[in-house]
């Protein structure tokens, strides 16, 4: 029978997997993690990943910017104290840690715009009859430059013959 786990080596995990979900990792990842780690099966892996997000919820990490840049700052301390220490092993570590972590940067967040991108997008507004007939004249005009039917029994699009 499997010897069970202590709370500390428990709370190890739970912050292991915490901190790899602030990495952006995958729940592929993090139960591949677990498995090869720490020779858990699925259900234990998925226990400790609900864990792990309680306990950002308790935390009240609802800004997952700050909490990046929390651990990031983490990393860069422990890192300096490495480097001070001289100990190369753990430096090395940790720099690999804070390229790995800098490589999973959240994208930029993109506000819809109009067609020409000089408008904000306004979904309420309806199109008047003008612009979706120049619309269409458009549509129709690229179909002939591709010289493409417009008309097929199945909607597709088929090049004319």
């Amino acid at each position: 029978m499997a010897k069970r786990s202590t709370k500390i080596e428990k709370q190890k995990r739970v912050t292991a997997l915490y901190q790899m979900i602030l990495r952006k990792k995958s729940r592929q990842e993090l139960l591949g993690y677990g498995s090869e780690k720490w020779g858990l099966r699925r259900a234990q892996i998925d226990n400790l990943i609900t864990e792990a997000r309680k306990k950002i919820d308790a935390w009240q990490v609802k800004d997952i910017d700050k909490a990046r840049s929390e651990h990031l700052a983490r990393l860069y301390g422990l890192w300096k104290r490495a480097k001070n220490e001289k100990d190369g092993r753990l430096e090395r570590m940790v720099l690999d840690d804070i390229s790995e972590f800098e490589a999973t940067k959240m994208p930029q967040k993109v506000a819809p715009t109009s067609p020409d991108g000089t408008q904000p997008w306004r979904p309420h507004e309806k199109a008047t009859d003008d612009e979706l007939e120049s619309v269409i004249d458009d549509a129709r005009r690229i179909l002939q430059e591709a010289d493409v039917s417009e008309k097929t029994t199945n909607g597709a699009l088929h090049k004319k013959k």
